[in-house]
């Protein structure tokens, strides 16, 4: 059931309507013709005291001084001892006994240098050389693989000289083979594989041929 109520009195409400507006413009009125209020800015920094504070700073603490080391107590020095005496030194003359110098033979006494005489190998004439006439070992030399290969060839002689005892005191090439190292294996054949029976001294001329066959 819908219910309709009927309002018996509008101009009540006209007038409560306008008495609201009516109020709103006087305040609006009101607060456009009223003075500006300004608000200060509060500021802490602007409030803090100008006047210095002094802040009480303790000094720092002194260190101690370094205790010095203790100083050992510097003996006294001893009393000199009185100088030694020496004994009295013997003169030079007694201390040394004299030496009495061997006299020197006088240059008339002197026998003169002589120079040693030619030896006996240049003094005796050599010989032929004959192996069977000679008692000793003779063998022959070889010929040398090394030399045939190189065609080396030609006569040899040799100077031997020979002690009374049968060794060997000189020995040189007489006459050479136009080889050097054909000459010298000789030389040392000789030198190393022959011996002469003890005797008289000797000089001996021995010759020996290499010839390619």
């Amino acid at each position: 059931m819908l219910v309709v109520y009927e309002n018996k009195n509008p101009e009540r409400w006209l007038a409560w309507i306008s008495s609201c507006l009516v109020g709103i413009l006087l305040v609006a009125v009101w607060g456009y013709f009223s003075p500006t209020v300004t608000l200060s800015h509060f500021d802490r920094k602007s409030q803090e005291p100008t006047t210095p504070v002094e802040v009480f700073i303790p000094p720092p603490e002194s260190e101690a001084p370094p205790t010095p080391p203790p100083t050992e107590a510097t003996p006294e020095p001893a009393a000199p001892s009185p100088p030694a005496v020496m004994p009295a030194l013997p003169a030079i003359a007694d201390a040394v006994p004299a030496v009495t110098l061997p006299t020197l033979p006088t240059l008339v006494n002197l026998k003169p240098f002589q120079a040693p005489g030619p030896s006996t190998a240049t003094t005796l004439k050599p010989t032929a050389f004959t192996p069977n006439a000679n008692a000793g070992t003779f063998p022959a030399p070889p010929y040398p693989r090394w030399a045939r290969q190189q065609s080396m060839q030609g006569q040899i002689k040799l100077q031997v000289d020979i002690a009374s005892n049968g060794t060997i005191t000189e020995i040189k090439i007489k006459e050479t083979s136009g080889f050097t190292l054909l000459d010298q294996h000789v030389l040392d054949w000789v030198k190393n594989h022959w011996s002469w029976v003890p005797g008289s001294h000797r000089v001996y001329v021995i010759p020996f041929i290499f010839e390619l066959q």
